[in-house]
């Protein structure tokens, strides 16, 4: 009979210096394929069978002393002292490795396709390749380090690779650049959507899908940092980067704050270009490129979604976001405001429907937490809602969309006015927060003369056109 053994990682804040530990995270491998067995683990208690599930382990987290004493939780899904904790009913894994997790069906072209990704480790499930063993660890969400260690707590040896081995490891290790080989990442991108990639297109998509997300999105290293890629889908109705990018523009234009992007040509296509959100420039070089790491979690890591004592899942809502600023927030004066123009600008949209908490996100700052820009504030259509589920091949298309955020637990928001009624939780009066709606209103009724400006297909405007004609 086979059972299940434990590996054991180091949490760090790599964004701290010398990285202290957080605490130590045990992770259930599979039995070993010659014996059945693998060797337990000594001295970190294994987490019992999930209930229910047979043979269905859990990882275990448990804090440092050290940083009980002098950091912050890193989820709400974990109490904040020395008890050894699982994942709450009915999760896999923790939030904070959630987080950072590349999506199954993204994961499949590094573990199910040929050649093997060297990376990969023979006895590691799903969870853990897909949270901790990718992406890449410098090019990883959010600002943990992971360190594996031995069972007597010491960092684990390395490897032993061959000179060939060697040798592919480091192409897999090394960024895509824009400048020599991002024609050869778009080729590859497409090739793998026809279900047509060759070993040598699996080395460019491995090298660069290295981030979280139902849709792949790839790292390329550009202007001397890393950047994230967003590619068009040979199933995408419309030039979806395209639109991503105008999207992110005119929420600007309505007062949010957006991460910094950037559109261009390659290969005839429209190509998105965003910079870090969870990196920050070196402190001593300042104008230079995004490289320091920060403490980014996302809302769906930050707010409990289960009541104590209960396994009955409580639903996800922006209320229950904006606690998080007004119990610990660094500004939330600054930040609650934006988080409801942020609300209302989805619903002007058509894009609250495709709202998840993992696309809000918080950075850690000495004060508490603040509110981060916005990377994807993508306009949803009633045009092409149909073709909104994706393809049957390895790359999905447009994400599923589904009833979105509620606005307390059980209200779904419709219309921006629906929004209004709540503006004082987030720091407005009614009288600042109509005038907000109106201007909102008078700069996104000019939508259609804007796109224009970007060079838009008369046809994807066409198919846009549904989204505002209730404004």
């Amino acid at each position: 009979m086979s059972t299940f053994s434990h590996r054991i990682y180091s949490v760090r804040a790599g964004w701290l210096d010398k990285n202290p530990q957080i605490g130590r995270l045990s992770i259930p491998t599979l039995p070993n394929s010659r014996s059945g067995t693998t060797q337990p683990s000594a001295d970190f208690r294994q987490p019992s069978l999930m209930p229910g599930a047979v043979g269905a382990m859990l990882p275990a987290f448990q804090y440092d002393a050290d940083w009980i004493d002098h950091g912050f939780p890193i989820g709400a899904d974990l109490k904040f002292d020395r008890t050894i904790q699982t994942p709450p009913p009915g999760k896999r894994l923790f939030g904070f490795m959630a987080d950072r997790a590349l999506s199954s069906r993204v994961l499949s072209i590094i573990v199910n396709e040929k050649p093997r990704d060297l990376r990969l480790k023979s006895d590691a499930g799903q969870d853990e390749t897909a949270a901790l063993l990718f992406p890449n660890p410098d090019d990883a969400f959010g600002g943990l380090l992971f360190e594996e260690e031995d069972h007597s707590g010491r960092k684990s040896p390395k490897s032993v690779f061959s000179p060939r081995e060697k040798t592919e490891l480091l192409k897999l290790r090394s960024p895509i650049r824009r400048t020599a080989e991002l024609s050869d990442t778009i080729y590859a991108y497409h090739a793998a959507e026809r279900g047509k990639a060759s070993p040598t297109d699996l080395t460019y998509l491995r090298r660069a899908l290295t981030l979280p997300g139902r849709s792949p999105v790839l790292s390329v290293l550009r202007e001397n940092e890393m950047q994230t890629v967003r590619l068009p889908s040979l199933s995408d109705p419309i030039n979806r980067p395209l639109w991503l990018y105008i999207a992110l523009e005119m929420a600007r234009d309505c007062g949010i704050p957006v991460v910094p992007s950037a559109i261009e040509r390659e290969m005839g296509e429209t190509i998105l270009f965003q910079k870090r959100v969870d990196r920050a420039p070196d402190p001593l070089n300042p104008e230079g490129p995004r490289v320091k790491r920060l403490p980014v979690f996302s809302a769906a890591t930050l707010v409990s979604t289960h009541r104590p004592g209960s396994a009955r899942p409580v639903p996800f809502s922006y209320l229950a976001m904006a606690d998080i600023l007004n119990r610990e927030g660094a500004a939330p004066a600054k930040d609650l405001p934006l988080m409801w123009r942020r609300i209302v600008y989805r619903l002007m949209t058509g894009g609250a429907a495709a709202d998840t908490p993992r696309t809000w996100l918080f950075v850690r700052e000495s004060l508490g937490w603040r509110l981060l820009p916005a990377h994807t504030l993508e306009w949803i259509s009633p045009a092409f809602m149909g073709s909104m589920t994706g393809r049957d091949g390895v790359l999905p298309a447009f994400n599923r969309v589904g009833k979105g955020l509620t606005i307390d637990g059980r209200q779904t928001l419709t219309h921006p006015d629906d929004a209004l009624r709540y503006a004082p939780y987030f720091g407005l009066s009614a009288s600042d927060a109509k005038m907000i709606l109106m201007d909102m209103m008078k700069i996104l009724s000019d939508w259609d003369n804007r796109v224009y400006d970007w060079q838009a297909n008369p046809n994807d405007i066409a198919l846009m056109a549904p989204i505002f004609d209730n404004l």
